[in-house]
């Protein structure tokens, strides 16, 4: 009994000793996106939390370009002692792994440390396209297929696109755009038909009654919007899609600095301040644990894999 204690107490010291020492130094929170986008302004406002409740200072840098893969591959070479961690939205764990042939990274390098929180996309068109609902935009585009267009600024979209697509049994051309704020400029100015959107670039326009919102990706109808339907209220359950950042270290971190770190993210996440800001921004906060996020990451690599595939979208270099 007493040696099985003490095998007990000598395997656990290790991740005990780990916790106990973290941090010995600031944290750097490494981004790929650029400064003022909805991942940095979530992960700067959740900072001063994180650094009370760890004690030393986290630092954010933005490592832009490359679809989030430069960021992710410094990550994924950093030390495993919980200093260097990535904010990443499912994009670059994601979208960058079922669309590009090589990644200089892959899932298994990296530590799952918690989600952060999930948001929707919204299909919309421009005010003055004769669709008010989906089927009238399936019909629209039967009727004008040559206006069958698409905007988006990543794979995520090009991606909700292709899916869309097979499901109406239709040719959507995807048209790619720097940014969100772009591909929704273009479906405002009549250059693309229609767009897949974060909230947070097309509220301003549909407001304003520039844009008209068709369905949400959400699980549930948006309060902003009780109007607009999500796509499993519409016979489209397959098309129902939850994005989302989350918090990255590289592999093989010590388990007790992984929990710390956890652990802290789960309390920013409950402040009232932070809170705001990502409901702002359309962003339910939502911790999860590392094994959870684990099995998420698995799940949408399959399901948009299987888009892909069935789409017989080429993987690009």
């Amino acid at each position: 009994m007493k040696a099985t204690l003490f095998l007990l107490l000598a395997l656990h010291l290790p991740l005990a000793g780990h916790a106990q020492s973290y941090p010995s130094r600031p944290i750097k929170v490494i981004i790929g996106q650029a400064a003022g986008g909805g991942t940095d302004i979530v992960m700067r406002s959740m900072a001063p939390k994180l650094s009370d409740g760890l004690g030393q200072q986290v630092v954010i840098e933005n490592k832009t370009g490359a679809s989030g893969i430069i960021a992710a591959d410094l990550v994924a070479k950093a030390p495993a002692d919980g200093h260097t961690l990535l904010m990443a939205p499912s994009g670059v764990m994601v979208g960058n792994v079922v669309m590009k042939k090589k990644l200089p990274y892959s899932v298994d390098d990296f530590t799952p440390v918690s989600l952060i929180g999930t948001f929707p996309m919204l299909l919309v068109v421009n005010s003055a396209t004769p669709a008010r609902s989906l089927d009238e935009l399936v019909k629209y585009i039967r009727a004008n297929p040559r206006q069958a267009s698409s905007a988006g600024s990543g794979y995520a979209f090009e991606l909700q696109t292709a899916a869309l697509a097979q499901r109406v049994n239709l040719d959507i051309t995807f048209v790619p755009f720097r940014g969100a704020n772009e591909s929704v400029q273009a479906v405002a100015s009549k250059e693309v038909l229609m767009t897949f959107s974060d909230v947070g670039p097309a509220f301003g326009a549909i407001q304003s009654g520039l844009l008209r919102p068709l369905a949400v990706t959400s699980p549930e109808r948006l309060s902003e919007f009780p109007d607009v339907p999500t796509f499993a209220e519409l016979g489209f359950p397959e098309l129902q899609a939850e994005y989302w950042m989350a918090l990255f270290a590289p592999a093989n971190m010590p388990r007790g600095v992984s929990e710390r770190i956890s652990a802290e993210v789960r309390k920013a996440l409950a402040d009232e301040e932070v809170r705001t800001t990502l409901k702002a921004r359309w962003v339910q906060p939502w911790p999860e644990e590392p094994q959870v996020l684990r099995a998420r990451i698995q799940s949408n690599i399959e399901k948009w894999t299987a888009v892909r595939k069935a789409a017989k979208l080429e993987q690009v270099e």
